[in-house]
């Protein structure tokens, strides 16, 4: 990209990746459809270059013997003055920062046992499935606000080793558990396209991570037991997850392959179309490999041979 400017205006562009930079550190999702962070980041560059641009506005001194009053040398960035990027990012990021959806009414949350592409929200609309899987073996009491607004949404038991789902507004929430509390943020789909993988999960304690394996090959009527367990499902595996994060798998279909993800714990289909590819969130530790053996032991709970 070929950038035009004059004296510092090259700063435009500098503050606002520094901005976008720093604000990522408090705001976790940094795509450009989150408006919170664009509004965010485009604010507070904003703020520093409205100072500049003052700074640097209109004439210099005037000369000692002359009396005459220089103009000071021009401070643009294509061909726009400093000072209204400045007052431009300031306008915008109050715009983005305050938009958004409205408000929506929530009872209880749904308990899954299977989530497929089936269950995807349209990009076009404001709501998003997030599905929050606890790794204890204990139930987990947690409670859910409006992050911007305090508003109570909702509290629910998750039992031990499941996974709970609900569809959220794209918005920030807060998320407590045993006084702990914890802030996501919930994107809209960065794709247009039905058959993407949407969905968000939230590991309640960030103690577990996801891996995303190929399990397309397990999906036949014909598999036993030891054509499951011949397979080196570590070779498998697309992609780790971290579960202190909120996470987003992201596989992109298209007309000639269909990629399906199932959930953890979900069960495998015995069958599967030829234009279909097969995928499985499976819970590994933190900070755990995951091995062939502990692998094939998930490969045959899910699919139903153990």
């Amino acid at each position: 990209m070929v950038f035009v400017w004059r004296g510092s205006g090259i700063t435009v562009p500098i503050f606002l990746f520094i901005s976008g930079w720093i604000v990522s550190y408090w705001i976790e999702d940094t795509t450009l459809g989150n408006s919170l962070f664009i509004g965010w980041t485009m604010l507070w560059a904003g703020i520093v270059l409205t100072l500049q641009g003052v700074a640097v506005w209109g004439g210099g001194k005037p000369d000692p013997d002359t009396g005459e009053v220089l103009l000071k040398k021009g401070h643009d960035f294509f061909w726009i003055p400093v000072l209204f990027w400045g007052l431009g990012f300031i306008g915008l990021g109050i715009w983005q920062i305050n938009k958004g959806p409205g408000e929506f009414n929530y009872t209880e949350l749904d308990y899954s046992t299977t989530t497929t592409t089936e269950e995807v929200v349209s990009p076009e609309l404001t709501e998003r499935m997030v599905n929050f899987y606890n790794p204890y073996n204990d139930s987990v009491f947690i409670e859910i606000t409006d992050s911007k607004t305090n508003e109570y949404i909702i509290g629910a038991t998750i039992p031990p080793v499941f996974t709970s789902y609900k569809k959220f507004e794209c918005k920030r929430y807060d998320i407590e558990r045993e006084g702990e509390r914890d802030r996501i943020t919930v994107s809209r789909p960065k794709k247009n396209n039905k058959d993407d993988y949407d969905e968000i999960w939230y590991i309640i304690g960030g103690e577990m991570d996801l891996i995303l394996v190929d399990v397309t090959d397990a999906c036949d009527d014909d598999m036993t037991i030891e054509d499951i367990t011949s397979i080196d499902w570590t070779k498998r595996i697309e992609k780790r997850y971290d579960g202190d994060k909120i996470i987003e798998p992201s596989l992109v279909s298209t007309k000639k392959k269909q990629k399906v993800i199932y959930g953890v714990g979900d069960k495998l289909p015995k069958h599967h179309r030829k234009k279909q590819r097969m995928y499985a969130l499976v819970a590994v530790g933190d900070g755990v490999e995951p091995t062939d053996e502990f692998l094939d032991k998930k490969m045959l709970h899910i699919c139903e041979m153990d």
